[in-house]
């Protein structure tokens, strides 16, 4: 924390680490209110927000995000049950905000996957200045907002809640994970990341 802001800082490693047979080149910062806050819809809303100036440059990615709180304690169970993103940011494209509510009704990784994604324009760079990234949580939608307006509504968890807990944090993609790429946009860090 610095001047009252928490900073979650990328870092480019003086030597790669391999851990899990994965090798990264770089570390990022993260930070998460599990067995601390749960939030989850309710019937008058849950309004959540953070007030944040992602990282812009090629490879990075600031997030925030839920999961739900019995995340990864079911050892016969691959995938959480929803993500659900508050906030994504690529730093390749500083002008766009995403928000994802990804909802399984199965522990199975397949077609039962509800999925809503936006991708928004907003002519702006994110990255330039601090924005509030808002999401009011309901039992039938999420309705999410950008410094105060709403922006997209989604439908894709309704029915499907359960307590979560928000991260924040960052990752670098291509070369972060043996050089695999996870989307279609991401691109390699390079000099002026």
């Amino acid at each position: 924390i610095e001047n009252g802001i928490l900073k979650l800082v990328f870092k480019k490693l003086a030597q790669p680490e391999t851990i899990n047979g994965l090798t990264r080149q770089w570390s990022t910062g993260m930070i998460h209110s599990r067995n601390k806050i749960a939030v989850d819809g309710s019937a008058t809303g849950t309004y959540i927000e953070i007030k944040s100036k992602p990282a812009a440059g090629n490879g990075l990615w600031s997030h925030a995000w839920l999961l739900p709180e019995d995340f990864a304690r079911d050892p016969n169970c691959p995938v959480q049950r929803y993500t659900l993103k508050l906030h994504s940011f690529n730093g390749k494209y500083p002008d766009v905000s995403e928000y994802n509510v990804r909802s399984r009704l199965s522990c199975q990784i397949s077609a039962d996957a509800l999925s809503d994604e936006s991708f928004i324009h907003q002519g702006i760079n994110h990255a330039q200045d601090f924005h509030v990234y808002g999401m009011d949580w309901y039992p039938d939608h999420i309705d999410f907002y950008f410094d105060g307006q709403k922006v997209h509504t989604s439908t894709a968890l309704s029915g499907n809640s359960g307590p979560g807990f928000l991260i924040l944090n960052g990752y670098v993609t291509a070369d972060g994970l043996n050089g695999r790429t996870y989307y279609p946009y991401d691109s390699a860090p390079d000099a002026t990341t």
